[in-house]
């Protein structure tokens, strides 16, 4: 503790899992500490860390049922690891970044998060539906997921960046029309995708990234920006194991 207090640390980091000690231990310093880093087990209660309140970024993992969110009210950042479990992270108004690496079926439960800048996301993901409610979202990462369509995403003017990766099932673009302010589309391992035909409709693209989706052998007949940047890599092998 001493050592926190004499170095003004601010990122506090746990390199091994946590055992499911109270980290109320840590609040003589709670000012001083913005971020965190807790690894954990699924099953081990996480306690105390509501009492570091002025924290700003957060990752963690474990049985989050007795943490309250709601209390983090300089959260920006927030990542919520495979190993998590419950918690109402979900209702913490002030994040603008969030990594999700837990399982949703869709992104309502996230309609909260008023000022939520970039999302990733993507385990067990079948639809966007309650995107809609995200209006500050300007970047949208999706990967590992079995979704087969973006017809779901919908109108998004505020969308800056869209980035798909291993997405196996996806066959279309068709859906990414909706956003129409895209500038950067990141597009890779998508080894069903056949139809990219929507990239036409992205009229201020300015970087389009394309590999490793083995069907695209060629842009032709995409019409782009004069002023876009565009790296291609036509046809390629998907990564082993998906």
């Amino acid at each position: 503790m001493e050592a926190i207090r004499k170095h003004g640390a601010w990122h506090l980091y746990c390199g091994r899992r946590w055992s499911g000690a109270d980290l109320s231990v840590f609040k003589p310093v709670a000012a001083i500490v913005k971020k965190l880093t807790l690894p954990a087990e699924k099953s081990t209660k996480i306690v105390g860390v509501d009492c570091l309140s002025k924290l700003e970024s957060l990752s963690i993992s474990g049985d989050l049922s007795e943490l309250d969110f709601t209390k983090f009210t300089e959260l920006r950042s927030l990542t919520v690891n495979e190993w998590c479990k419950a918690g109402n992270w979900h209702l913490c108004e002030s994040l603008q970044d969030v990594l999700v690496d837990v399982a949703m079926a869709n992104l309502e439960k996230l309609k909260a998060l008023k000022n939520l800048k970039s999302l990733s996301c993507g385990r067990g993901l079948k639809s966007f539906e309650g995107i809609a409610d995200l209006p500050a979202l300007r970047e949208l990462r999706v990967g590992n997921c079995h979704l087969a369509t973006l017809e779901s995403l919908g109108d998004l003017p505020n969308l800056r960046l869209l980035l798909l990766n291993l997405m196996p099932k996806l066959q279309s673009l068709k859906g990414i029309e909706g956003s129409l302010n895209l500038e950067d589309l990141d597009v890779s391992q998508c080894g069903g995708l056949r139809d990219v035909s929507a990239i036409s409709m992205l009229k201020k693209l300015q970087n389009l990234q394309l590999a490793f989706c083995p069907h695209i052998k060629s842009l032709n007949g995409i019409k782009l920006p004069k002023d876009c940047k565009v790296d291609f890599v036509p046809g390629g092998k998907i990564a082993d194991g998906f």
